[in-house]
This record gives structure tokens, sequence and C-alpha cells, in this order.
């Protein structure tokens, strides 16, 4: 088994912040913690992985790594209390020997650029989506036929998947702008992170045809939902088409029947 996910973002975040926007003031604990949890969500979010991981469990490790580091210095006071002050220049030594001794960030080091983003991906299609399909089928009654099970390659060259891949994302951007919704703030970010998993889906090698049924098209529904009636939903059903007849043509399965 893998370490946690939380384990790879703290590495991710830690590898990926070379210095940390945090004052030099002595400030709560809490205080401390809340920066440094948005510290690791805008690291994370690069690749919509605060969407899926514990960003107050990644602040707390990161917390007690920097303690551990001597980077903080502590002060007290009988009425006031105790307070923690960040010190800078005493980052880059610790950031150093943290990755130095990090066995994902060693492994990060020699695989690339692409490391993280598998990790992520990886970790959504076999935690979330894949643990869970069968869950989420049951909630849906859905009859789950043997096709649901049958993998459907993905050809990242092939036109229609880049088309669908392109479509994908300008929904996601096009309902994040969207002003108009007769639809709660709540729902919309849930849509939002859906139509963001599905398009990490739809980067894999393969997917299984219920995969995409509930974690592709579904999203893309929603975001139909979302927007109602405007003529943006045109654009959006199409692009349902497009993904029902892409799984037709590539692997001969049709989801309105699974």
């Amino acid at each position: 088994m893998p370490a946690p996910i939380e384990e790879y973002a703290l590495a991710y975040v830690v590898g990926a912040a070379e210095s940390l926007p945090i004052t030099d003031a002595y400030v709560r604990s809490k205080e401390m913690l809340e920066a440094l949890g948005e510290i690791s969500k805008n690291h994370l979010l690069r690749h919509d992985a605060d969407k899926f991981v514990d960003v107050p469990s990644v602040a707390n490790s990161f917390a007690a790594a920097l303690e551990a580091g001597k980077v903080f210095d502590y002060t007290s006071d009988g009425w006031a209390g105790e307070y923690v002050r960040f010190r800078a220049n005493r980052y880059p030594k610790f950031r150093e020997q943290f990755l130095a001794a990090d066995a994902v960030h060693g492994t990060s080091m020699r695989v690339g650029k692409r490391f993280y983003p598998d990790v992520f991906r990886s970790y959504l299609e076999r935690e979330i989506m894949g643990d869970n399909i069968i869950s989420i089928a049951d909630d849906l009654k859905v009859d789950v036929a043997p096709a649901a099970d049958r993998m459907v390659p993905f050809n990242h060259n092939a036109p229609d998947y880049q088309e669908i891949a392109k479509g994908i994302a300008e929904l996601h951007e096009e309902l994040r702008g969207a002003n108009d919704l007769e639809i709660h703030e709540d729902e919309k970010d849930r849509i939002l992170r859906s139509l963001s998993s599905a398009s990490l889906l739809w980067d894999a090698a393969q997917l299984k045809a219920m995969q995409i049924k509930v974690g592709v098209v579904m999203a893309v529904e929603d975001a139909i939902a979302a927007f109602g009636s405007t003529v943006r939903v045109v654009a959006a059903a199409l692009l349902v088409d497009m993904i029902k007849a892409f799984v037709r043509n590539h692997a001969g399965i049709d989801l309105d029947k699974i």
C-alpha cells in the first residue's frame, strides 16, 4: 500500500514553496495553521488536488515539521497565552533538509514533472472514483451490466478525444465565470468539483465504461441542469453526445444501456 495521499501532498507543497508568505509577527497557533492551510491549498489547487486531499491534515503535518526543524519561536504570557512566530531566515535550511530526507520527494526528482500529476490522478481514479463507483451506481439505481466493467482505451492524440478534453475544460471555465445561474453557490461549487474530477479522469490511459458514465457524463449533465434554459445548454448537450459516441466508436459500448 502506498503512503497516505496527504504525505505526498506535503512533499509536493514543501517542494513547491521556496518561501512562505507568513508574517514575522507573533500570532496564535490557530492563525499559523490557517496560514499554512491556505498556502497548502494554493499549491494543491494547481492540480485540483485541494478538492480531495485533507488540507487541514497537511497543514498540521507542515506545522509539526516546521516545529521539529526549529523554524518557529514561541513566547507566552500568563494572561494572554501562547504565541508562535515564523522565522523566514530558517526556512531555506529546513526545506533543504526536509526534502533531502523525504522519500516521496526523492522519487519525484527521479521521475520529473509528471510525477505529482500522475500521483493525484491515480489517487482520484482508484480511491475516489474506483472504490466508490459501485456504491454510486447503487444510489442512482443504475443496473450495472457486464459492459459497465469493460475498459475504454484513450488515444490522447485522437481528434475526438482532444475535442472532448477541450470541451470539458471550457465547460468548467464557463460555469466558473457564470453569475446568472439559478442555483445556490454551494451547488455551483459541487458541480465545478465534479467537472474538475471529470477532467482528471479523462486524462487517464483508460477507464471503465461505468466510470465514464458516472464520473464524466453525469458531471456534464449536472452542468446542463445548472445552466437551465440558456443557450449554453446546447454546447454542453453536444458534449454529452460526443462522449457517448466516443465510447461507442472506440469500445462498442452504449452508455445509455448500462
